[in-house]
């Protein structure tokens, strides 16, 4: 009996270890996939500043943001993707400007952006 305990925690330690594994070594979506899993799509975030909040890229190319904090607001802009990254441009936030980043998958449900953000869909 604790022999077949002592199997039942390693095995669970091995695919512990395996599964932390495979999410720090996984690939950033492809633009297909971008497309694929959030164009149409609500989602929420947590920037690696803490802001929180929701966005929503519609298939026209058009996005909505709503942060919850630090302090509520709303935004408008556009999104699209370039090669591997998803752009997108705020008429308030950052003054306008583009930003592009990569997006990872590091759970069900779960990516993280190279800028730090953590995504939920």
């Amino acid at each position: 009996m604790r022999y077949l305990r002592i199997r039942i925690f390693v095995g669970c330690a091995v695919l512990t270890l395996v599964s932390g594994l495979v999410a720090v070594n996984a690939a950033p979506l492809t633009g297909d996939e971008i497309i694929k899993t959030f164009a149409g799509k609500t989602s929420s975030f947590k920037t690696a500043s803490g802001a929180t909040g929701t966005n929503r890229l519609s298939k026209n190319g058009k996005a909505r943001v709503r942060i919850k904090k630090p302090k509520r607001s709303t935004d408008r802009g556009t999104w699209r993707v370039k090669g591997n990254r998803l752009c997108n441009r705020w008429k308030k936030i950052r003054n306008g400007k583009e930003l592009c980043y990569t997006i990872t998958k590091i759970g069900n449900r779960k990516y993280r952006t190279s800028t730090g953000a953590i995504i939920t869909r």
